[in-house]
C-alpha cells in the first residue's frame, strides 16, 4: 500500500493542480444543473397531474365560432353542423365532444325580495360535468330544479351587478339557500343552486329538463349547437392551437394560455438540462485531456516502472485512481444537493402550495447523476487504457 502511495505521487509530480480542481468545478456544476432541471420537470409534471385530478378542468375547453360581422344577419353561420362535429371528432388531439344546448324559451327569474329578471339556461352532457351527485337529476316529477352557476358569473354578480343595485354579496355557501322560481313560457318551476363551476361560463341546467322545455316550447327548436365543449389530450399541444386558429373558433382562454405557460416552463427547463449535459460534457473533455497530457509527460516513468516489473494494468490503475475518486466526489455531492433539493421542494413549497409531492423525482434525478457518473468513469478508464498498453 505504501509502495503504491509512493509511486502514485511519483505519477502526480509535476501536474497542475488547479486544472483539476477548476475541471472538477465543471463537472460538479453541470451534474447539478443535469439534477436540478430532472427535479423541475418531474415535480411540474407532478404537479400538473395533480392539479388535473383536483378540478378537472385544464383539459376540457369550450369553444364557438366567430361572429363576423357579414354573418351578422345568418343565424346558421354560428352554429356548428354535422360535419363541423365529426371534423372536430376527427382530431387527434380530441378524446371527446359535447355539444352544449340552448333552452330555446324565455325565462325569467324572480329570487323573493331580491332580484327580477331574464335569464338563459344551457346543458351539456353529465360525461363533460364531472361528478355532480344525484342531486343533479331532474324529471317532470321533480320537485325543483337543479341549477349550476358558473363562477364568472357569480364574481360579476358579487362584484359587478350587486353593488350597482344595492343587492347583498353571496357566498358560494349560501347560494342553495335562495328559493328560486322560472317562469318558463306558461309554467313556472321551482329551482335550487346546487354549486359552481369553472369548466363552463354559463347557467347549466340538467340535459333532460332543456329537452323537455324545448320539445314542449311554442318556439322552433333548433338541434344545432352555438358552443362545444372538448375533452383534449393536452391544452398545450401545438397542434390543438393551430386547428383552433386555423378553423377560426374562439375558446376559453384560461386552459390555453395555462398550456401555453406550460410550454414555456418545459422549454426552459429542457434548455438548462441542455446547458448542464454542455457544461458536463466540456468538463469531462477538459479532464480527458489533463489525464492525455499527464501521461504523455510521464512516459520516462511509465517506461521504468515496466523495466522494473509492473505491468501495464497496475500502472493504468495508479493513474486511473486518482480521476476515479474526483468523478465519485462529485457524483456523491450532487446526488446530495439534488436530495436536500427535492426535501425543500416537499417540506416548504408543498405545504405553502398545500400540494403533495413525492421523493420520486429525487430518486430519478439521482440514478440519472449516478449512471452519468458511471459513464464518464467507463470513459476515462478506457481512454487511459489506450494510451498504456
Amino acid at each position: 500500500m505504501q509502495a503504491g502511495t509512493i509511486l502514485h505521487k511519483l505519477l502526480q509530480q509535476g501536474n497542475r493542480s488547479s486544472s483539476q480542481w477548476w475541471s472538477m468545478l465543471g463537472l460538479l456544476t453541470g451534474l447539478l444543473l443535469l439534477g436540478v432541471s430532472i427535479l423541475a420537470y418531474l415535480n411540474f409534471n407532478q404537479l400538473q397531474r395533480q392539479q388535473l385530478s383536483d378540478n378537472n378542468l385544464a383539459d376540457y375547453l369550450v369553444i364557438s365560432k366567430q361572429v363576423q360581422d357579414s354573418l351578422l344577419t345568418q343565424k346558421a353561420a354560428f352554429k356548428f353542423t354535422g360535419s363541423d362535429i365529426a371534423q372536430i371528432k376527427t382530431q387527434p388531439f380530441i378524446e371527446d365532444v359535447g355539444e352544449i344546448r340552448s333552452c330555446n324559451q324565455p325565462v325569467y327569474l324572480t329570487v323573493a325580495g331580491l332580484l327580477e329578471t331574464f335569464i338563459f339556461f344551457e346543458s351539456a352532457p353529465d360525461a363533460f360535468l364531472g361528478e355532480m351527485g344525484p342531486s343533479w337529476h331532474w324529471t317532470p316529477d321533480s320537485s325543483y330544479i337543479p341549477v349550476l352557476l358558473s363562477n364568472d358569473l357569480l364574481q360579476l354578480y358579487n362584484f359587478g351587478f350587486a353593488p350597482s343595485q344595492g343587492l347583498p354579496q353571496i357566498s358560494e355557501k349560501t347560494l342553495n339557500s335562495f328559493p328560486l322560481q322560472l317562469t318558463v313560457g306558461q309554467q313556472k318551476y321551482q329551482a335550487r343552486i346546487i354549486g359552481v363551476s369553472d369548466r363552463i361560463t354559463s347557467v347549466l341546467v340538467p340535459w333532460t329538463f332543456t329537452e323537455h322545455i324545448n320539445q314542449e316550447g311554442a318556439f322552433s327548436f333548433d338541434p344545432q349547437p352555438s358552443r362545444l365543449i372538448l375533452k383534449v389530450k393536452n391544452t398545450s399541444d401545438p397542434a390543438l392551437l393551430r386547428f383552433l386558429e386555423q378553423a377560426h373558433y374562439n375558446t376559453n382562454q384560461n386552459p390555453l394560455q395555462s398550456g401555453k405557460l406550460n410550454l414555456l416552463i418545459k422549454g426552459a427547463v429542457i434548455g438548462m438540462n441542455a446547458f448542464g449535459l454542455l457544461v458536463l460534457l466540456l468538463s469531462f473533455l477538459v479532464l480527458s485531456m489533463y489525464a492525455r497530457l499527464s501521461i504523455s509527460r510521464k512516459q520516462g516513468e511509465i517506461v521504468l516502472l515496466n523495466e522494473l516489473g509492473y505491468s501495464p494494468r497496475s500502472i493504468r490503475s495508479l493513474f486511473f485512481r486518482d480521476y476515479r475518486n474526483k468523478i465519485i466526489v462529485c457524483a456523491i455531492v450532487a446526488i446530495a444537493m439534488a436530495s436536500i433539493v427535492q426535501y425543500l421542494l416537499m417540506a416548504k413549497v408543498g405545504q405553502w402550495m398545500q400540494i403533495s409531492l413525492t421523493a420520486m423525482p429525487a430518486a430519478i434525478a439521482c440514478s440519472a447523476i449516478a449512471g452519468i457518473a458511471l459513464l464518464m468513469l467507463a470513459l476515462q478508464h478506457r481512454s487511459i487504457k489506450g494510451q498504456i498498453r
